[in-house]
């Protein structure tokens, strides 16, 4: 059996948003947060792409995604509100401008073929309740939040349990960063970039 891996391709905030996650995301973790961001294990991104793509293709997922970013411009991500999702999440979300949007067409269009038709486990769970859009996603692109289901955003922490009053109260606008770079990730539990492949500088 051919030997694959969940990833994540993503928008690797600025510094100064990274620092903010950080110190936000330790501040949630007495409140029962399941992992806090850091810049080795759990780094702070927002995500375009998560898949499940096969190890012998990563050569050339990593060269189309090079050719991407060089081509790409860099843009504003501006913070719309916070939330927190009733399993836990927390979250910064962002305005889905035609940036992002673009952005996202284009990795998924030119990394779907690599992919193979390969599903993450957790996406061959959720196609057997999966309805309308979120399972033709899947179907097509392995990854249920594309287009019209895309919803940018940063994840702060997951907590144990729905704690609605301690979802961050400083200005959501505090979170808003140009976008210099996109990178390639392994997936972690929890939707966490759990280790670095590579990341590519935007315009370069």
């Amino acid at each position: 059996m051919e030997k694959s891996a969940a990833f994540d391709v993503v928008i690797v905030p600025s510094d100064t948003v990274k620092k903010r996650a950080v110190q936000l995301s330790r501040s949630l973790k007495k409140h029962g947060g399941l992992f806090v961001l850091n810049e080795r294990l759990y780094s702070t991104h927002v995500s375009l792409y998560m898949a499940e793509l096969p190890l012998k293709n990563l050569s050339e997922i990593r060269k189309v995604l090079k050719n991407i970013a060089s081509n790409q411009k860099s843009f504003k991500l501006n913070p719309i509100l916070w939330h927190q999702s009733p399993d836990g999440y927390i979250d910064v979300e962002y305005k889905k401008t035609k940036s992002l949007a673009n952005l996202q067409r284009n990795i998924i269009k030119k990394l779907n073929p690599l992919r193979e038709g390969l599903l993450r486990e957790k996406d061959i769970t959720r196609l057997k309740t999966a309805k309308g859009l979120e399972k033709h996603n899947i179907q097509k692109y392995g990854f249920r939040s594309v287009g019209r289901k895309f919803e940018p955003h940063l994840t702060l922490t997951k907590l144990k349990a729905y704690k609605p009053e301690v979802t961050p109260r400083i200005s959501h606008e505090r979170m808003s960063f140009s976008s210099t770079e996109i990178g390639i990730f392994y997936l972690g539990e929890h939707g966490t970039c759990k280790k670095l492949v590579a990341k590519y500088k935007l315009g370069v």
